[in-house]
């Protein structure tokens, strides 16, 4: 039931990345124009897209390291609460701009959608800052102590690898959405 839960956020978190890389890389053409507001949303957009992407590849890597056998659950733990200190403060960051302008949409427009997405941003954002203050201390000292206590350097190496990969590979999954929907936007835009 667990692995089936897990499955359900893997799939969820890449439904929303997919959709906030596409969105903005929609709009990235124009956003980038106007400056100002719309680009920060826009760039925020991305940045929790990033976030996201990583999140799922570096939850996979992590299950991966335990199944094989390869780092014992203790040095699993501290890759994947090394690449989520990583994580979270973009996360919040950037949440905090996407959340700021979705209130602000919502009550100007009044609309349906736009009220539910300031709703989803306004429990995201609430979930992300609560889950920072919670953990953020107990995975420092997870990732101190694996990192402290270890002898095997090549194993420390194999964990900064990882999680550089799970990063990276959030940026260059929505770089290459973003890219893509921009370049598809731009066309349809130039066809009319």
């Amino acid at each position: 039931m667990e692995f089936l839960i897990l499955f359900f956020f893997l799939i969820l978190n890449s439904v929303i990345s997919f959709v906030n890389a596409f969105g903005a890389g929609a709009m990235y053409s124009e956003a980038r124009a106007i400056g100002g507001w719309t680009r920060v949303v826009n760039v925020s957009a991305l940045v929790m897209a990033a976030c996201g992407w990583s999140w799922v590849i570096l939850t996979i890597e992590t299950i991966l390291v335990v199944i094989t056998g390869y780092l014992t659950p203790e040095e699993a733990m501290a890759m994947f609460n090394l690449g989520w200190l990583f994580l979270i403060v973009p996360a919040v960051g950037s949440g905090f701009a996407l959340w700021g302008y979705s209130l602000v949409r919502a009550f100007k427009t009044r609309q349906w959608g736009d009220v539910a997405v300031a709703g989803w941003n306004t429990f995201a954002q609430a979930h992300n800052v609560y889950s920072m203050a919670k953990h953020a201390p107990d995975a420092i000292e997870s990732v101190l102590k694996v990192f402290g206590k270890s002898k095997d350097g090549s194993k420390l190496l194999a964990i900064l690898i990882m999680v550089i990969i799970a990063l990276g590979g959030g940026v260059l999954i929505t770089i290459a959405i973003a890219r893509w929907a921009d370049k598809n936007n731009a066309i349809a835009v130039e066809g009319i």
